[in-house]
């Protein structure tokens, strides 16, 4: 599992993921509100998930990612922060996994 920081807008989004391929497709995977990507850790362990992409960020304000610059914690604004995170990783083709 590789872990980075991605600057999305103002804010610092913690992402862990492993190796992302345009080939393959992306399992996208966001955590409830309190917790954290790491709910999504034994995916990274699971070899029969080795032929996806996969992505597991902590939602701004969560986990190791930034607070909000603007203070704006709505479901607005996480659904903009995903979507300013893909168009940054430049996810073509991926599945939501909540």
């Amino acid at each position: 599992m590789l872990e980075s920081y991605l600057s999305v807008g103002d804010d610092l989004i913690f992402v862990r993921h492993n190796s992302i391929s345009p080939e393959r497709l992306t399992l996208l995977f966001v955590h409830g509100l309190g917790d954290s990507g790491l709910s999504f850790a034994e995916a990274f362990e699971d070899g029969r998930l080795d032929k996806f992409s996969l992505v597991a960020p902590d939602l701004v304000g969560c986990g190791r990612s930034s607070v909000a610059a603007d203070g704006d914690y709505s479901f607005d604004a996480q659904v903009r922060w995903l979507w300013m995170l893909v168009e940054r990783l430049e996810l073509e083709r991926f599945v939501v996994v909540g």
